[in-house]
């Protein structure tokens, strides 16, 4: 291309001549620079730091995730302990409450006779 530009410059006046020039020095910098530039993001990819933060990215990655693994996992074994917990708390709760009621009805046999209905001696003692 640039080979065209310099022979259409010898069959132009003086003022296209300065223009094909400068077009042409400008044509030939960017490509300069666009190789610099090429060379450049080659050396960036290949640099042996950008490969070691790439490996530690990696490990990050993996530690962050067995942490969050870990931390579900937590999760789900705090929630089948609280689970646990609960229904041995209302299993006591009625539990308790069975023997309670067993105690009063014991209680009320006791201070009653059956066959009279009155009082028992130990009942009149006691009140």
């Amino acid at each position: 291309m640039a080979q065209n530009l310099e022979k259409m410059a010898l069959n132009t006046n003086e003022d296209n001549k300065k223009l094909i020039k400068s077009l042409n020095w400008h044509a030939q910098k960017y490509q300069r620079l666009k190789n610099e530039m090429n060379l450049l993001v080659i050396k960036l990819i290949n640099n042996s730091l950008a490969i070691e933060l790439d490996i530690l990215e990696q490990k990050l990655n993996h530690t962050q995730f067995i942490k969050i693994y870990k931390t579900k996992k937590m999760r789900f074994y705090v929630l089948i302990y609280a689970g646990l917990v609960s229904v041995i708390v209302i299993t006591f709760l009625i539990n308790r409450r069975y023997l309670i009621n067993k105690v009063m009805r014991h209680k009320k046999l006791s201070e009653r006779d059956q066959l009279t209905n009155l009082k028992t001696v130990e009942a009149l003692f006691l009140t």
